[in-house]
């Protein structure tokens, strides 16, 4: 009989944890993040239970056998499912989220890359306005290159475009790259931030909340 309850509340803490922890639908994650994320949500919600049926003094009556086992599946079920959407759900255009990159040149070409290869973060990079001083439009493993300004941020959103990436460390002047920041949070709903040095498997990504 403590099962049953057992089970329900696993389903409500998880499906609360993940909530808390923006995981639905999970974008912007690297597999080894959100890998990570999964054994810390799926953990905290048996510590719960753990605490929950200790409480009611059901902890007897469930085999600490059937608790573990338990524990692995749920982890390694839910780990597969959300691989297997994520690898299957990049492959289609609606699933993937257009976004504008904003940096130098070299910098961006280099998230492009880490983004076409890294598909279950779901961002699809359609242009990048280039800060360099001196750059020629040009296209770029699919993605347009073009020079910076402010009427091409405008531009750009009115294709339905709701998210900015910024790459933090292309901006040698942090005066010209606040104000940057302020023009581009005044324009688009979601900011993200590319950390310095930041590997493919790790692509760190900080978000601005407007």
């Amino acid at each position: 009989e403590s099962v049953f309850p057992m089970l329900w509340i696993n389903i409500i803490v998880i499906f609360l944890l993940f909530s808390n922890e923006r995981m639905y639908p999970g974008k912007g994650k690297t597999g080894v993040i959100e890998l990570k994320k999964i054994f810390s949500v799926v953990g905290g919600s048996f510590l719960a239970i753990l605490i929950f049926t200790y409480s009611w003094n059901s902890i007897i009556d469930i085999s600490r056998l059937f608790f573990v086992t338990y524990w692995l599946l749920s982890t390694i079920l839910i780990a597969s499912t959300r691989l297997f959407l994520h690898n299957r759900g990049s492959l289609l255009d609606w699933w993937n989220e257009p976004i504008i990159i904003i940096g130098d040149y070299e910098n961006s070409k280099d998230i492009v890359d880490k983004l076409k290869i890294s598909r279950r973060m779901a961002y699809k990079p359609i242009v990048c306005l280039i800060t360099d001083q001196k750059f020629i439009s040009s296209l770029y493993n699919g993605v347009k290159f073009i020079k910076y300004s402010d009427q091409a941020q405008l531009d750009f959103k009115k294709f339905g475009i709701k998210t900015a990436l910024i790459i933090d460390h292309s901006f040698f002047n942090n005066n010209f790259k606040n104000k940057q920041l302020l023009k581009s949070r005044l324009i688009f709903s979601t900011i993200l931030i590319v950390m310095e040095n930041s590997p493919i498997s790790s692509l760190s990504l900080k978000s601005i909340d407007i």
